[in-house]
């Protein structure tokens, strides 16, 4: 009996997915759990796992062809049974245009990057590994951890491709460090970083890093085509603004108890994991959520539904856009379970390295810009969630006390809420349980 393999929905608002590289051919064995595929989706490029096992008999979208969630992709049929002599015929699809950049001096050799061309060893044999023994296997110091690139076809995505055209480098002689030897993003940056001048590096954002602004001048009068990424940002948050009514509400929490929590978990020897306001956030934001439901809804036709679980999604900046990857069920965490989670998370979504699980099932949205000078901003809602916490940062201010002045470390809170399902009372208490909550955060470590 055959099983037909369908293009997965990866996240909430995936339409259609982009096969980036087959890392299973036709004939090969497949075991639920394997990584059979890498995807693009409208937020990130994933791995594919399979649901089911079989011999992989048939594949039926080609590496660079896209299709709509799911569309049949790949067929399974049983061990021992008959495979089809050739795989499909490939499809050749053209490369993502490249814009160019205004007319500047031409380059010189010594402005080039230099790329060291390494003989490309024998190929070692196919073992099939998990993915969670492959992200755990150790490496030893000094051993190559990448695995070449063929000259006859690069596997890289656009994004890297447009970044090797403006830097004059060419893909055939990098190692990629991604599935299957694919190149990603990080590899080009690392090598940027490792081979061109300083003024070169300093405009070299890392993964773990806020995004930096191209120079004001290599952007003027440059026409910039969206990433697949920036387009459905652009396109739901213009549906967000156009279809739900928002309004907003404000409150200053003071939050000179957490810091000093903070301080006491950072010198405590027993706590190894470092907690961040973030995480005092996301658990005060959970207890909230419990206690008043209607924030953890969303509207449908004619009525409110009520969200069964409470997953709290954290919005993260990336180069070209925005990726709210879901911590789940945060109501059933400690303080310390969110911190570990909630790291873990964020790292992968910088990576580029995000699962299946990480992009969907969001129930409430957090962007927190406390990391920079920014003291009040307003969020929009991401639907069909029905609100979303804009925080800015932590400031010392004049405050009264009993009467008289003081300086306490407070920061502003603004609720974004869907009018359709919330009013204004109803968002005002929950801000006033995460004031409560936040103002005596010793209740959250219990």
């Amino acid at each position: 009996m055959s099983i037909e393999v369908q293009m997965p929905r990866l996240s909430d608002t995936m339409e259609e997915g982009k096969i980036l590289k087959w890392l299973k051919k036709v004939g090969d064995k497949i075991e639920v759990g394997d990584i059979i595929a890498e995807v693009e989706t409208d937020k990130a490029d994933m791995e594919m796992e399979a649901l089911d096992a079989g011999v992989l008999s048939e594949i039926r979208v080609q590496e660079g062809e896209s299709v709509a969630v799911g569309a049949v992709i790949a067929v399974l049929g049983e061990a021992g049974a008959g495979v089809a002599a050739s795989e499909p015929r490939k499809v050749e699809t053209p490369k993502p245009p490249v814009v160019a950049p205004p007319p500047a001096a031409p380059v010189t050799p010594a402005e080039r990057v230099p790329v060291e061309i390494a003989a490309a060893p024998a190929p070692p044999p196919k073992v099939r590994e998990s993915r969670e023994s492959r992200e755990s296997r150790p490496r030893r110091e000094g051993a190559e951890s990448v695995a070449p690139v063929s000259a006859e076809r690069v596997s890289a995505s656009p994004v890297v491709r447009q970044m090797a055209e403006e830097h004059h480098i060419d893909l055939r002689q990098v190692r990629g460090s991604g599935p299957g030897g694919r190149i990603i993003k990080q590899d080009v940056e690392v090598l940027l970083a490792q081979s061109s001048p300083p003024t070169a590096r300093a405009r070299i954002s890392s993964a773990t890093s806020a995004p930096v602004s191209a120079p004001a001048s290599a952007l003027v009068g440059r026409k910039e085509t969206f990433s697949r990424m920036r387009a459905t940002i652009a396109k739901r948050l213009t549906e967000s603004m156009r279809d739900t009514p928002h309004f907003y509400v404000t409150c200053e929490i003071d939050m000179s108890e957490a810091v000093r929590l903070r301080s006491a978990l950072k010198t405590s020897d027993r706590v190894t994991t470092d907690v961040t306001y973030t995480h005092f956030l996301i658990k005060s934001v959970a207890i909230a959520l419990e206690r008043h439901p209607r924030l953890n809804a969303s509207y449908v036709e004619d009525g409110r539904e009520y969200k069964a679980d409470i997953n709290i999604g954290l919005a993260v900046a990336l180069n070209d856009g925005l990726i709210v990857p879901v911590l789940h069920h945060c109501n059933t965490l400690s303080l310390l379970d969110i911190a570990a989670h909630a790291t873990a998370l964020v790292e992968r979504a910088r990576a580029g390295k995000p699962s299946g699980d990480d992009l969907s099932g969001g129930t409430f949205t957090i962007s927190n810009m406390g990391m920079l000078p920014i003291e009040h901003f307003t969020a929009i809602i991401n639907p069909p969630q029905g609100a979303i916490l804009a925080t800015g940062a932590i400031k010392e201010r004049a405050v009264v006390r009993n009467g008289q002045l003081a300086v306490a470390h407070t920061m502003m809170a603004t609720l974004s809420c869907d009018h359709r399902i919330l009013d204004g009372v109803t968002g005002g208490q929950f801000l006033a349980e995460l004031k409560t909550l936040l103002e005596n955060p010793v209740g959250l470590m219990v």
